[in-house]
């Protein structure tokens, strides 16, 4: 164990480059855990959890929306499950679960890894308010079936398996495979299948639909809650009162954001999709990764050795600068945000509103960080180059 000076003389360098990255503007708030083995080495908040419409300092028990981090919390450690238990062979494709469909060639594995062929992203919801607004708002089946059937009739950009386009599309076709496979909502199936078993108690999806707001009533006839102007908080089974990071003043929304899912496809299919949606704390993504640090040693009973090896090798790139994504994680690649020192047998995972995490497997070391870097406007993105600085610093600090 280092001696205590140095711990101290580390946290200074963080709280130091951390606190100025708050005052350059690059995100209200964060919250940072850093790990190597079963060792929880730093884990501390900074900042502000909202600027408007109130200053809300950050405290341990806000929640962050964590944005695409749902695709291998949730997504693809059901499909783990789904396949270890043979319910789904990989290899199987779109057109087994949509057989309207012209992807039809598409197959499983191909959606896990981003190489489908399909396009990173297109503004759907920007049509949908245009056509059906109230479908937008309403954000229910009608909205939700609305979107994945836009998807099953885009065109591909690429021949499936040829290129890797990191793609929210397949994950959202993916959100929906699971249910078909599981025959419930994905809220209830990853609750049920994920949550409960591994003890995350501050991971779900839709908190809104939770919220206690005891200064705030609504008004006799009003359609809609009173606009909130304070912290929200969820009660989960009676047990768990968490608030929750405020993310950005959404224009179609007319809101900030607070408990409420930033990503506009998410909100659009009801809160719960397979690209985004879930809210979590670091200590819930550190609890699963470490169950899938058990299963690489063989020693999980959640997830077998075997189901890991398929779903989390990392084989040898011989470009870094071409993107390599395992079967729903991130790796390594030039330049990355990882910064320098991170292996190539790393895995993780970034999101949208300025969240991520990354695992080097070779020294059992992990770092997440959670931000609303989007808050009050997603058109910040000074995160970018704040990431690969603070993972350099880390790594120099803690775990060289």
């Amino acid at each position: 164990m280092a001696p205590l000076h140095e711990y101290m003389s580390s946290h200074l360098n963080i709280d130091n480059l951390i606190t100025h990255a708050i005052t350059d503007g690059i995100s209200p708030c964060a919250r940072l855990l850093v790990s190597k083995n079963d060792r929880i080495l730093f884990q501390k908040d900074y900042g502000f959890a909202s600027l408007v419409p109130q200053k809300t300092p950050l405290t341990d028990k806000h929640l962050f929306d964590i944005a695409s981090l749902t695709k291998p919390l949730c997504t693809a450690t059901l499909f783990m499950l789904a396949t270890q238990e043979e319910k789904i062979d990989l290899e199987e494709t779109l057109g087994h679960f949509f057989p309207a469909t012209k992807l039809k060639n598409i197959t499983i594995k191909q959606l896990l890894n981003h190489t489908s062929g399909l396009p990173a992203w297109k503004p759907y919801f920007e049509k949908l308010l245009t056509q059906a607004p109230g479908w937008a708002e309403a954000k229910d089946e009608h909205g939700k079936k609305w979107l994945l059937d836009q998807i099953l009739i885009e065109k591909p950009e690429a021949p499936p398996g040829t290129h890797t386009v990191y793609s929210d599309l397949g994950y959202i076709l993916l959100g929906k495979i699971l249910e078909i496979i599981f025959g419930k909502n994905l809220n209830e199936i990853f609750c049920e299948r994920v949550t409960k078993p591994l003890g995350l108690v501050s991971t779900f999806f839709n908190p809104i639909n939770m919220v206690r707001e005891p200064h705030h009533v609504q008004s006799q006839g009003h359609p809609e809650p009173v606009p909130h102007t304070g912290p929200r908080y969820a009660v989960v089974e009676g047990r768990h009162s968490h608030a929750f990071v405020s993310t950005e003043n959404c224009p179609w929304r007319g809101h900030v954001l607070c408990g409420e899912v930033e990503d506009d496809h998410a909100s659009i299919m009801g809160g719960v999709a397979g690209h985004a949606g879930l809210f979590s704390t670091a200590t819930d993504i550190w609890k699963w990764l470490r169950e899938l640090a058990k299963a690489k040693t063989d020693t999980s009973s959640f997830i077998h050795k075997k189901t890991f090896d398929e779903f989390c090798t990392i084989h040898d790139k011989k470009d870094l600068s071409i993107p390599f994504f395992t079967l729903g994680f991130d790796t390594p690649s030039h330049p990355s945000s990882t910064g320098t020192h991170f292996s190539p047998q790393s895995l993780g995972h970034l999101g949208y509103t300025g969240c991520s995490f990354w695992w080097d497997l070779e020294k059992d070391a992990t770092v997440i960080l959670l931000t609303n870097r989007v808050h009050p406007s997603r058109d910040n993105d000074q995160i970018k180059a704040f990431r690969p600085q603070l993972h350099d610093l880390i790594w120099e600090e803690f775990i060289k």
